[in-house]
């Protein structure tokens, strides 16, 4: 299987174990979703690392809910698509493009680009609360070819 990493950011970081069961992701807001990239993983987590100094923090709204999905049964809160959250993924698939990214959905990336958080068990944004993205983190969709688990490789705080 190859190697498949998301970036998100999580809404409380200091509540994420470094790795986890799929079934027991953090809540947290999608800004890549599942990719491959032909580079070593070292040269994202240096192009990341740089990039990460380049923008400043700022803040994001839920802004209503929906369902995704190819059942529609996966319950989101939408993001409202600020020009911020935009830019950052699209400059975030330029990064992982120079490295060969592949895209498991390309119909959900740039213009198709939905900003959300998929409600978890025990948490959910509520409608119109405003958070500050002060990070984003790089996240290991198979550790170990482990389809199972998720691991956090990095956290890259923003502006630092």
């Amino acid at each position: 299987m190859s190697q498949k990493y998301v970036i998100v950011h999580f809404i409380d970081i200091s509540k994420v174990p470094s790795e986890f069961p799929y079934t027991e992701w953090p809540l947290h807001v999608t800004l890549l979703a599942n990719f491959t990239i032909s580079q070593p993983l070292e040269k994202l987590i240096e192009k990341l690392e740089l990039y990460a100094q380049e923008i400043e923090p700022f803040e994001i709204m839920s802004d209503g809910e929906d369902s995704f999905g190819p059942n529609q049964n996966v319950a989101v809160s939408l993001i409202r698509p600020s020009e911020s959250i935009r830019k950052v993924h699209a400059d975030l698939t330029a990064i992982s493009e120079s490295l060969g990214a592949e895209f498991d959905e390309p119909k959900f990336m740039g213009e198709g680009f939905r900003p959300h958080a998929t409600k978890q068990i025990n948490s959910r944004l509520a409608d119109k609360q405003t958070l500050v993205m002060n990070n984003f983190t790089l996240v290991d969709m198979y550790p170990e070819n482990d389809i199972n688990r998720r691991r956090i490789i990095k956290t890259y705080e923003l502006g630092s």
